[in-house]
């Protein structure tokens, strides 16, 4: 197995190191958009993403991860990387996962998270350290759980969404499509699409806010 890593920011580089520790697989690069020669730690920096196709022949890449932490970014990334790749997930075994818990592809699993029995985690989704999946939790695809996060039993999570640093969510409750839960916000209702929470309990956040 040999893997590109796509992004060079501080999220290509804890996905390096959760690769290295996890995945028995060689990391032959990075690719970027901003290309410059050097490399990120022992790893060459390969070339632009429009230089893809003779990247691929040239280092015999066979799996691919999107080191990039904007959801519309990576999401954009990953589907056109997936007709070409095969979309690596990365699970630490420093988290706690259920062996009844289903992922799809292209998933980070960072250490310290819990995920409990009958989460589903669809395609492109991030969790990342110390966050908490409580039983039967649904996530959709392209969403990023960032550090700190609690999620209650039951809880389904639409594609798109972002949860912030530290955020709460309590039973029962959907997370609709394109929302955004602010960091420490205590999300006590459903939400509605592509709207912005803030605060405890979790309001819509307002322009002057």
């Amino acid at each position: 197995m040999n893997i590109a890593i796509l992004g060079t920011s501080g999220q290509a580089k804890e996905t390096a190191d959760l690769i290295k520790e996890n995945i028995n697989g060689k990391i032959v690069g990075f690719v970027d958009k901003n290309f410059s020669s050097g490399k990120i730690f022992d790893y060459k920096l390969l070339g632009t993403d429009q230089q893809i196709n003779s990247i691929i022949k040239r280092y015999k890449v066979t799996h691919f991860f999107v080191a990039i932490g904007d959801i519309k970014t990576r999401s954009k990334i990953y589907l056109t990387m997936k007709k070409i790749l095969k979309p690596l997930t990365i699970v630490s075994k420093k988290a706690n996962i259920s062996k009844y818990a289903r992922f799809g592809e292209h998933v980070i699993i960072y250490p310290g998270v819990t995920i409990n029995a009958e989460v589903v985690v669809g395609d492109n989704v991030y969790i990342n350290s110390n966050a908490a999946i409580a039983h039967e939790v649904k996530i959709g695809n392209h969403v990023n759980v960032n550090p700190g996060v609690n999620i209650a039993g039951k809880v389904i999570i639409d594609d798109y969404c972002f949860i912030g640093i530290g955020a709460s969510i309590r039973e029962n409750l959907r997370i609709a499509k394109n929302t955004i839960i602010g960091g420490g916000a205590m999300v006590t209702k459903d939400t509605k699409p592509g709207k912005t929470y803030i605060g405890v309990p979790a309001k819509i956040m307002t322009t002057r806010e």
